[in-house]
C-alpha cells in the first residue's frame, strides 16, 4: 500500500487525468480494491495499463467493478500478468455486455484453448473492440485466427461507420494490419469504401492473408456494379502468387479508377509481374506501381517503369487540357529516360495553355539540347511558371544559348535550377546578357559550376536587384510584407547595389504600403538622389518605424532631405546612418528637425562622436524623447524590475544630462521616492552618477522642518 507508485497511480486517477500506468508492481487483493473504488470515482478516464503488476484471476476480479465504472474506458493492458484462462473468462463475461472498451493486451498472460472459446463466445454481442494483443500465450492458431476475425469484423463496422460521417473530409483512408481476412470480410472491406464520400479513397490491407478465395472475393467485390471508386490499394505483405497476380491483372484491364497501388514484399517474382504488363494496354488510369521487396528482373521493372510513365503522362495531359486547379506542380524526372523522348513530346503542347502551373521539374531525365529547344518553344506562351527544374540533363553549353533567348523575353520565371547539366564557366557570359532585360528571375541554381569572381559577383547582384525590384512590385500591388531589404541571403553576396533607379520604385512601394515596418537598405548604392525619392514615399507612410541607411553615398543634402521629413514628426523610431558621408552641416540639420520630432528615439552615425556639442545636442533630445514615451504611458508606474521613468532618465542623464527632463517628468506627475529592487530612490541614483541631476532634485523636494 505505501509502495510510492501505487500511491502516484492513486494520484493520477484522483486528479482526473485521462491515463494512468502502472509498470511491475505487485498489486494485492487490497490494493485492487482500493483501485477499484477510485476507478468508480474516475468518470473521465480513457487508458488504463497494469503491465507486470502480478494480476491474478482473483485480483482482476476485485478490479473488474471499477473498470465496467469507467464509462470511457477505451484502452486497457494487461500484459505480462498471470490471469489465465480464468482471468479471460471474467474479461469476456464484461466484453459481453458491448463496453466502449477497444483495445485490448493480453500478452504474456498463460492463455490457453478454453479462455479463447469464452472470449469468442462474447463476440455475437461485442461490437467494439477493435484491437486485441494475444502474443506469447499457448493458443492454438485455428481459435487465434477465429478471434482476430472477429475483431476484423468490429473494426470493419466501425470503419464504415466513421467513413459515413466524415462527409467534409477529401482523403478516405481503411487500414487493417495483420488482421487475417476471409472472404466474406473482403467483401465487408469493399462495402465500407462505398460509404465514403467523394475524394480519394485508400484501402490498405497489410499482413492480412489476402491471397487466394480472399483476394479473389476482394477483386469481385471492387468489379462489381456499381464499382468501388478506389484511388489507392496496398497489398503489402500479402504472399501472392503467379494466380493472385492474374486475378489483380485481370481486375486491371478493366480500366478502373484506381491510381496507385502498393505490393511490396509479396513474394512476386518474373511471371506474376509478366501478368501485370499484360494489362497496361488496356489500362489507362494506373500511374504508380510499388514492387520494393519482389524479387523481379530488371528488364521487367524497366518495362513496367515504360507502361505506368505512359499512364501519367497521359494523365497529366488531360489534366492540363481541362485546365485542372489542382495541378499546379508538374514532376517529370526521369521520365524520358523512362518513357521515351516521343512521350514527352507530347506533353509539351499542353504547356502553352497552362495556367495555373507554377512549377515544372525535369531532372534526371536526359534532356538534350534541341530538347530543352523544344521545351521552351513550348514555354513561350505560358505566363503561369514560376520555377523550372533542369538537374542532372547533358545539354550542355548549346542549351544555355536557348535560355538565354528565352529570359531575354521576361517571362515570369523566378527561379531556374541546372545544376550538373555539363555547363562550362565560360557560357556563364551568356546568361549574364540574357538577365540585362529580365526583371523577374531571382534565384538561379549552378552548384557544380566555379564561377570566377568577376562572373560571380554580376549574377548575383543581377538577381539580388531582380528580387528586390520584385518585392516593391508586389507591396504596390496590394500585398503585405513586412520588410524591404537589400541585404542577400546568399554566401556569395551579402548586400544587394540596387541603386537609384530601384529606389524611385521602393518610394512608389513606400507611399502605398500598408504593413512595412522596415526598410533596410544597407550598402544599396544609394544616392542623395535616390534618397530623395524614398523620402517623397515615406511622406505619406506612417507605419516605417526603422530606416537603415548605412554605407549609402548619402552627404549633407541627402541629410537636409532626411530632416526636413524628420520635421514633420514621422512614426520613425530608429534610423542607422552608420558609413554615410555626412558632414557637421547635415547633423546640425537632422538636430534642428529634433525639436519637432517626438517619435525617434535611435540615431546610428559615428560622425556624431567627432563633434562633442551636437552630440551632446542629439542624445539629449533623443533621450527627451525616449522618456516623453515613458511619461505619455504612466510617469509612475515600473517596470518588471522595478524601474521608473526617473531611474531611466538617471541611466541616461548620467551620459547627456537631464535637469530639464526631470522638471518636466515631476510636473506630470512622477513621484520622487519611487523605489526600485534594489530599494533605491532617482536621487539615490542620481547621487552615484550625475551631481547635477542630484541638485536638481535637491532643489526641487522642500527641506524638511
Amino acid at each position: 500500500m505505501s509502495h510510492p507508485d501505487i500511491d502516484r497511480l492513486y494520484a493520477q486517477l484522483r486528479s482526473g487525468q485521462s491515463s494512468a500506468t502502472l509498470r511491475r508492481v505487485p498489486i494485492t487483493a487490497a490494493d485492487a480494491v482500493i483501485v477499484s473504488a477510485v476507478l468508480q470515482a474516475a468518470p473521465r478516464i480513457l487508458r488504463v495499463s497494469f503491465i507486470g503488476c502480478d494480476i491474478t484471476a482473483a485480483i482482476l476480479d476485485a478490479l473488474l467493478p471499477g473498470l465496467r465504472a469507467c464509462p470511457a474506458l477505451s484502452y486497457l493492458n494487461l500484459d505480462g500478468n498471470p490471469i489465465g484462462d480464468e482471468g479471460l473468462a471474467l474479461l469476456a463475461t464484461w466484453l459481453a455486455t458491448n463496453p466502449k472498451l477497444e483495445r485490448l493486451g493480453l500478452k504474456h498472460c498463460g492463455i490457453a484453448r478454453a479462455g479463447i472459446v469464452r472470449l469468442l463466445a462474447a463476440f455475437p454481442a461485442n461490437t467494439v473492440l477493435q484491437a486485441l494483443a494475444f502474443d506469447a500465450n499457448a493458443v492454438p492458431r485455428g481459435a487465434l485466427r477465429a478471434v482476430m476475425h472477429a475483431v476484423a469484423v468490429n473494426t470493419i463496422a466501425a470503419a464504415a461507420t466513421r467513413l459515413r460521417q466524415e462527409h467534409h473530409r477529401r482523403n478516405h483512408i481503411l487500414e487493417l494490419v495483420g488482421t487475417p481476412l476471409r472472404p466474406s470480410s473482403a467483401g465487408a472491406v469493399v462495402a465500407a469504401m462505398q460509404c465514403a464520400a467523394p475524394g480519394t479513397r485508400v484501402l490498405s490491407l497489410t499482413d492480412c492473408e489476402v491471397s487466394g478465395n480472399v483476394l479473389r472475393a476482394l477483386v469481385t467485390a471492387l468489379a462489381a456494379d456499381p464499382p468501388c471508386a478506389l484511388s489507392c490499394l496496398r497489398l503489402n505483405g500479402n504472399t501472392l502468387d503467379e494466380t493472385d497476380a492474374g486475378l489483380l491483372g485481370a481486375w486491371l484491364a478493366t480500366d478502373p479508377p484506381v491510381t496507385d497501388i502498393c505490393l511490396e514484399n509479396c513474394g512476386l517474382s518474373g511471371l506474376g509481374v509478366d501478368c501485370l504488363l499484360a494489362t497496361f494496354p488496356a489500362n489507362t488510369r494506373l500511374c504508380s506501381m510499388s514492387l520494393v521487396g519482389n524479387a523481379v528482373p530488371t528488364h521487367l521493372l524497366r518495362s513496367l517503369h515504360r507502361a505506368i510513365c505512359r499512364n501519367q503522362i497521359a494523365s497529366h495531359c488531360q489534366r492540363l487540357q481541362s485546365d485542372d486547379p489542382t495541378l499546379t506542380d508538374i514532376g517529370l524526372d526521369g521520365w524520358t529516360r523512362r518513357a521515351g523522348q516521343e512521350f514527352f513530346d507530347a506533353i509539351g503542347p499542353h504547356l502553352r495553355c497552362a495556367t495555373r502551373l507554377t512549377k515544372l521539374s525535369i531532372a534526371d531525365s536526359e534532356l538534350s539540347a534541341s530538347g530543352v529547344a523544344r521545351l521552351l518553344a513550348n514555354l513561350a506562351h505560358n505566363r503561369s511558371l514560376l520555377e523550372v527544374w533542369l538537374d542532372r540533363n547533358p545539354v550542355g553549353d548549346e542549351a544555355l544559348s536557348h535560355l538565354v533567348e528565352w529570359l531575354a523575353a521576361n517571362p515570369p520565371l523566378r527561379c531556374l535550377r541546372i545544376t550538373n547539366c555539363g555547363i562550362d564557366a565560360g557560357a556563364i557570359i551568356w546568361l549574364l546578357a540574357g538577365l540585362a532585360s529580365n526583371t523577374n528571375l531571382t534565384l538561379i541554381c549552378l552548384d557544380d559550376v566555379t564561377l570566377p569572381r568577376a562572373t560571380r559577383e554580376p549574377l548575383f547582384q543581377r538577381a539580388g536587384v531582380a528580387c528586390f525590384r520584385q518585392e516593391c512590385a508586389r507591396v504596390i500591388a496590394g500585398e503585405r510584407l513586412w520588410e524591404l531589404s537589400t541585404r542577400h541571403v546568399s554566401p556569395y553576396l551579402r548586400h544587394v547595389r540596387v541603386g537609384d533607379d530601384a529606389a524611385r520604385l521602393l518610394g512608389q512601394a513606400l507611399a502605398v504600403a500598408k504593413a512595412v515596418t522596415s526598410v533596410v537598405l544597407d550598402s544599396g548604392g544609394i544616392s542623395d538622389e535616390g534618397l530623395h525619392s524614398v523620402v517623397a514615399g515615406l511622406q505619406t507612410n506612417f507605419t516605417v518605424k526603422t530606416l537603415i541607411l548605412r554605407n549609402n553615398t548619402i552627404t549633407d543634402v541627402g541629410a537636409a532631405v532626411l530632416a526636413s521629413w524628420l520635421a514633420t514628426n514621422p512614426p520613425l523610431e530608429s534610423l542607422d546612418l552608420i558609413g554615410c558621408p555626412i558632414g557637421p552641416a547635415g547633423l546640425q540639420h537632422i538636430s534642428a528637425a529634433l525639436e519637432t520630432c517626438t517619435n525617434l528615439k535611435s540615431i546610428l552615425c559615428e560622425q556624431l562622436f567627432s563633434s562633442t556639442i551636437v552630440r551632446r545636442d542629439i542624445s539629449l533630445k533623443l533621450a527627451h524623447n525616449r522618456m516623453m514615451a515613458c511619461a505619455s504611458l504612466a510617469v509612475s508606474h515600473v517596470d518588471q524590475d522595478g524601474r521608473a521613468p526617473m531611474h531611466l532618465l538617471v541611466e541616461a542623464a548620467g551620459r547627456v544630462g537631464g535637469p530639464d527632463v526631470f522638471f518636466m517628468m515631476v510636473a506630470r506627475g512622477h513621484r520622487l521616492l519611487v523605489r526600485n529592487k534594489l530599494g533605491d530612490t532617482p536621487l539615490h541614483c542620481a547621487a552615484r552618477s550625475n551631481l547635477f541631476l542630484c541638485a536638481a532634485m535637491l532643489q526641487h523636494c522642500p527641506p524638511r522642518k
